[in-house]
C-alpha cells in the first residue's frame, strides 16, 4: 500500500489547475470601473484593467497576453474584447508568469513552480525518472539482499524512502523534485522487490499465491487511501506529509520482522535457520522432525548449485527460446507502458480527478479476480491474449472518441485498464510457469526491467497529447493489441508439470502449436525417449503430493496433467 504513495502520489502532486498569465504589473493601478460586469464575465475576479486615453486592452490568454490598441468609446471597446475587431493587437508570452486557481487544488507542484505553457515537459520527465530509479532499484536490490540479507535491506530501504517522502514538504525547487522522485524509485524498486521476496520465501509453496496476490490486492487497496488523502488534502506539500509521516511506524518492524529463512540457508547459516523454523512451528503449533530440517538443507543447496550454472544468455541461445522471450519481453514492456501510462494519466481524461482515480483503482479489483478464476479454466496463454486485446481495444477506442461523449472516454480508458490490470498478473504466472527453475529467477527479472523500461515511457507518450489529443492512448492501444497477438506465440502451461531445466523447458516449447494446441511429447534426439520430465528431475514435493492425491503421476507428460496453480506472481508492478 505504501508503494502505491511511491508511484501514484505524483497524479496529484503534479495535478494542472487552470490557469491564466497574470496581467503585467503596470497595467494594476487603475480598475476597469465602466465595464466591471462585462470583464467579470470574461476574466477571474480582481483582474485589472487600464483606462488610459491611448486605449491598451490586455488580454490575458493561458500562455500568452494579447495588447490591442483600440479607440476609448464604448463602441470599439467592446468590440475588441468580444473579438469583433482586434485594432492593433500585439501578442505577447506571459512577461510576469502565470495565476493559478485554486477552486479545486490550493497548491500542485505545477502551480508552485509554473510548469505550465512549454514547461509540461519536467512533470512528465519526474514521471520516467521515476522509473528509471526503479529499473537500478530493480538490478540492485536482489544483489544487495543476496550479500547483506533480506531483513536490513528492505527495512533500510523503507525507512530512507519515508524520511524523504517526509522532506518532500520542504523541496524548494523542481530540480530537487525530480532527484528526489528518482531516488524513491530506486528505493521502491529496492523494498518492495525484496518485500515480495520475503513474502514467497518465508511461506511453503502452497502458500506462495496467497502471499502474492494479498500484496497486490493491499497494492489496490492504496489506490483508495490515497485518493482519500488526496481528496481532502489539497496541498501537496501537507498532503505529502499526511501520506509519509504516519509511516514512520516501519520502524516498529526492526522488532518484528524476522529474517527470510531461505536466505539463511543460502549462506549456510544453519542454526539460525533452523531456530527461525523451529519458531515458527511454536507459533503455528507444528511439530518439525529433525528429517524435516535436513530435507529443506539439502534441497536448498542442490537448487543453488543448480542456479549458478546459467546465465540470461541461456534464455536465446535456440530460436525458440529467443522467440519466445523477444515476445515475453515486449509483453513486460507493454504492460509496465500502458499500465503506468493510463494510471497516471489519470487527470488527462477530463472531468472529476478524484472520481476517474478511484475508478481506476476500483477496477483492479474484478480484472485480478477474474485473472485468477481464468487462467485455471480457460488456460495462461488464452487468458492473456484476451486481457491483452481487452486492454488495447479499450485504450483504442478511448482514444479515438471525441470530447462531446467524455463518458464514454472514460469508461472505455476504465475498460482498457481493467484488461492490462489483469494481464500484469498473467505475464508474472506466465514467466514463473514457463522458464525452467534454473532459469526462472533471471526471466523475471528481465521481464520486470524491460516493465519498467516501459514504465519510464509511459508519461512521455502521454506528452504527445499536446500534438494530437488522442495520440497517446491510440499508441497504447495499439501496442496493447500487437502484444496479445505476439501472445499466441507462447506454450500453455496451464495443467504442465513446471519445467526444472534446460531440457524440459525446450520440451515445453515444442510440445504446443499455435493457438495452445498440444503436440505429441518430444523426444531426446539421443535415446529416442521422453525427455520432459526425467526422473532425475528435483520434484516440488508440495506439488507431487497433490498430483498423487488426485491420482496422476507427478511426472506425467500429457497435456492434460493436473497440476496446481501455486504460483500467482507479480511482484513490483
Amino acid at each position: 500500500m505504501y508503494a502505491t504513495f511511491n508511484m501514484l502520489g505524483s497524479v496529484f502532486f503534479t495535478a494542472t489547475p487552470s490557469y491564466h498569465c497574470k496581467v503585467p504589473q503596470v497595467y494594476e493601478n487603475v480598475t476597469l470601473a465602466p465595464y466591471n460586469n462585462l470583464s467579470s464575465r470574461l476574466f477571474p475576479p480582481n483582474t485589472s484593467f487600464p483606462t488610459d486615453q491611448d486605449v491598451n486592452r490586455v488580454v490575458p490568454g493561458k500562455c500568452s497576453i494579447v495588447i490591442r490598441n483600440v479607440g476609448n468609446d464604448t463602441e470599439d471597446f467592446i468590440s475588441a474584447w468580444t473579438g469583433q475587431s482586434d485594432g492593433n493587437r500585439t501578442e505577447l508570452p506571459c512577461p510576469e508568469g502565470r495565476t493559478y486557481a485554486k477552486d479545486i487544488y490550493t497548491s500542485t507542484v505545477v502551480s508552485e513552480f509554473d510548469l505550465a505553457c512549454g514547461s509540461e515537459w519536467q512533470v512528465s520527465t519526474s514521471k520516467s525518472v521515476f522509473f528509471i530509479g526503479k529499473l537500478i532499484g530493480d538490478i540492485i536490490s536482489g544483489v544487495i539482499s543476496d550479500r547483506f540479507g533480506r531483513r536490513p535491506s528492505v527495512l533500510l530501504a523503507l525507512m530512507v524512502s519515508v524520511l524523504l517522502g517526509i522532506a518532500t514538504a520542504l523541496i524548494p525547487s523542481m530540480v530537487v523534485y525530480v532527484v528526489s522522485q528518482g531516488i524513491q524509485g530506486v528505493l521502491n524498486g529496492f523494498y518492495f522487490n525484496v518485500a515480495y521476496t520475503i513474502a514467497v520465501e518465508f511461506v511453503g509453496p502452497s502458500k506462495r499465491n496467497s502471499a502474492a496476490i494479498s500484496m497486490t490486492y493491499f497494492f489496490t487497496l492504496g489506490y483508495f487511501v490515497l485518493v482519500l488523502f488526496a481528496y481532502f488534502i489539497r496541498d501537496w506539500r501537507h498532503l505529502a506529509l499526511a501520506l509519509y509521516a504516519p509511516c514512520i511506524l516501519f520502524g516498529f518492524f526492526w522488532l518484528t520482522l524476522p529474517e527470510s529463512f531461505r536466505w539463511l540457508l543460502s549462506r549456510g547459516r544453519h542454526s539460525e535457520a533452523e531456530e527461525l523454523l523451529r519458531k515458527v512451528a511454536r507459533w503455528n503449533k507444528v511439530d518439525v522432525k529433525e528429517g524435516d530440517i535436513q530435507g529443506v538443507l539439502k534441497t536448498s543447496r542442490d537448487a543453488k548449485a543448480l542456479a549458478e550454472t546459467f546465465t540470461p544468455l541461456d534464455l536465446v541461445k535456440t530460436r525458440r527460446r529467443l522467440a519466445i522471450t523477444a515476445s515475453m519481453c515486449f509483453i513486460w514492456m507493454v504492460n509496465g507502458m500502458v499500465y503506468y501510462g493510463v494510471s497516471l494519466g489519470t487527470e488527462d481524461l477530463g472531468g472529476n480527478l478524484y472520481v476517474n482515480f478511484t475508478l481506476m483503482g476500483a477496477i483492479e479489483i474484478p480484472a485480478y479476480a477474474f485473472a485468477i478464476y481464468a487462467v485455471n479454466k480457460i488456460g495462461r496463454r488464452t487468458t492473456l491474449i484476451g486481457t491483452m486485446l481487452l486492454g488495447g481495444i479499450g485504450c483504442l477506442v478511448s482514444g479515438c472518441l471525441t470530447s462531446d461523449v467524455h463518458w464514454l472516454i472514460v469508461t472505455f480508458a476504465i475498460i482498457g485498464k481493467m484488461g492490462i490490470s489483469a494481464s500484469f498478473v498473467i505475464i508474472w504466472l506466465f514467466t514463473a510457469e514457463c522458464y525452467p527453475t534454473v532459469m526462472r529467477i533471471i526471466a523475471i527479472g528481465m521481464g520486470s526491467a524491460f516493465a519498467r523500461f516501459g514504465s519510464a515511457l509511459g508519461p512521455q507518450i502521454m506528452m504527445l497529447k499536446d500534438l494530437v489529443s488522442y495520440l497517446p492512448m491510440v499508441i497504447f492501444g495499439l501496442n496493447a493489441i500487437a502484444a496479445g497477438f505476439l501472445a499466441m506465440l507462447l506454450p500453455e502451461t496451464v495443467n504442465r508439470k513446471l519445467p526444472q531445466n534446460i531440457r524440459e523447458f525446450d520440451t515445453l516449447l515444442n510440445s504446443a502449436g499455435l493457438f495452445g494446441h498440444c503436440k505429441a511429447a518430444a523426444t531426446d534426439s539421443d535415446n529416442g525417449s521422453e525427455s520432459f520430465p526425467t526422473e532425475d528431475t528435483p520434484s516440488d514435493p508440495d506439488v507431487d503430493a497433490k498430483l498423487m492425491k488426485n491420482g496422476t503421476p507427478a511426472h506425467s507428460e500429457d497435456c492434460t496433467t493436473s497440476a496446481p496453480n501455486n504460483v500467482l506472481r507479480r511482484g513490483s508492478k
